[in-house]
């Protein structure tokens, strides 16, 4: 029994001194955290509670603090908040830091997420005051130029491009005729009158003032490029006077004029007229075979109409160039099981469970491909209505040995107990016992009367 309360009070003055080592350790920890200042500073984070990113970035920007508020909305913008919120807060932001491009294109964001019509109006009216501010700062600068040195052709013609793309091509034509006026031989201002003719589709004008400048350049590839992106091709600009020399790139013109039918096509497109649409988008791939948005729209066209084999196609190929696009990956998948190609279909269905596992049309559809929820679930599938399955604790790894070994040394005191034997003249007698190499116990046997 000594040894025993000698036992117990050694363990009770360990675990004070370990309690003791330990809250001085939290004490130091605590006040080192304290005194450290980085970025962030000493920082306590609640993971029950979620931060609101959004509202810190409003309050560090109405306390003046940019660069913090910028911070935050950016991972407001990451962390699901309201995208239109965002966008309106970036854009007051960029405003304080005077980047009113930047303020335009978060506008652009903002109009394209908000979630009504008034909002909506709102953020376009505030965009289009900073466009115009935009192009006067633009044209005032380029008039400027033209100030200092009013007999340059080629300073005229800028500023007559920067009324071109404003919007404005009265004002562009004048500065055009005027840059030709000061000398006969200018090419820039032929080819701002042209560019002029060819976006208001003044396609006679353009061609007879292309004779004439290919008088001046003709082997000006550029200028064969701009006719390809308004549908010219490269024998009609021969016949108005190009020489075919110059450093020409077939496969640059190729996409060029491709992208002109394709253009077209769309338009089509969005008119529902599939017929017109579908020739101007097959007339596109015969010039660049590898145009993604115009297989994209004609494996659309397709299904739409029940070519299944033609569909799977141009879908298979775009989805190639756009592979997180779940919905040309799931037509996709869908026009090649109705095609009865359903391995392909598989592959598909699967690339498109690695983006929403949780999705039961993807499940269908490879139920209906043949495959067994067993197999869908090893792709890695997870039924939303399935409750999760309850994983068994694992048991300790000697666990049936110390059972044993418990109830051994049970045993030995209870048989040790005074309760345990019998004794002599009315008191109890402990028996003797040893312990046996294997680990149980022997008694003496009583003497036989002789």
């Amino acid at each position: 029994m000594r040894i025993r309360s000698l036992f117990i009070t050694t363990i009770l003055i360990i675990f004070n001194i370990y309690a003791f080592s330990s809250t001085a350790f939290s004490q130091t920890s605590g006040n080192t955290a304290a005194s450290d200042t980085g970025r962030r500073g000493s920082l306590t984070i609640d993971y029950k509670k979620k931060i609101n990113l959004l509202k810190k970035a409003e309050d560090y920007f109405k306390q003046g603090n940019i660069t913090e508020a910028e911070y935050y909305v950016h991972y407001a913008l990451n962390n699901g908040f309201d995208k239109y919120d965002c966008y309106i807060l970036l854009a007051d932001i960029y405003k304080a830091q005077n980047k009113s491009k930047a303020e335009a294109g978060a506008l652009t964001n903002a109009i394209e997420h908000s979630p009504n019509e008034r909002l909506r109006d709102e953020s376009a009216k505030r965009r289009d005051v900073i466009f115009a501010e935009l192009k006067r700062k633009k044209i005032k600068e380029a008039a400027e130029i033209v100030a200092l040195d009013t007999q340059n052709p080629s300073k005229v013609t800028k500023l007559g491009n920067i009324f071109l793309e404003t919007s404005e091509p009265d004002k562009a034509m004048i500065q055009y005729n005027y840059a030709n006026s000061l000398q006969k031989k200018s090419k820039s201002g032929k080819y701002g009158l042209i560019k002029m003719y060819l976006k208001q589709n003044r396609l006679n004008e353009a061609k007879k003032l292309l004779k004439e400048y290919f008088e001046l350049a003709p082997a000006d590839t550029g200028t064969v490029y701009l006719l390809a992106s308004y549908g010219i091709n490269i024998n009609e600009a021969k016949d108005l006077g190009y020489n075919g020399q110059g450093n020409f790139d077939r496969r640059k013109y190729n996409k060029t004029y491709a992208e002109y039918y394709f253009k077209n096509g769309y338009m089509q497109y969005l008119k529902e007229n599939y017929e017109s649409a579908k020739h101007s988008m097959d007339y596109a791939l015969q010039y660049y075979t590898t145009h993604s948005r115009a297989h994209k729209y004609l494996g659309e066209i397709y299904y739409s109409q029940g070519m299944f084999s033609e569909a799977s196609h141009h879908l298979r190929i775009a989805f190639e160039y756009y592979p997180t696009d779940y919905e040309i990956g799931l037509k996709a998948a869908k026009a090649l099981l109705f095609s009865n190609d359903k391995e392909k279909s598989r592959i598909y269905l699967e690339s498109l469970l690695k983006i929403d596992c949780t999705n039961k049309t993807y499940a269908e559809l490879l139920l209906k491909s043949g495959l067994r929820m067993y197999d869908i679930e090893n792709m890695g599938y997870v039924n939303p209505d399935k409750p999760p399955v309850k994983k068994r604790r694992p048991k300790s790894v000697n666990t049936d040995k110390n059972k044993k070994n418990k109830n051994e040394v049970k045993s030995i005191f209870e048989l040790n107990s005074p309760l345990s034997a019998p004794g002599s003249g009315g008191q109890q007698q402990l028996l003797p016992y040893s312990v046996s190499p294997t680990g149980g116990t022997s008694y003496p046997q009583p003497a036989e009367n002789k």
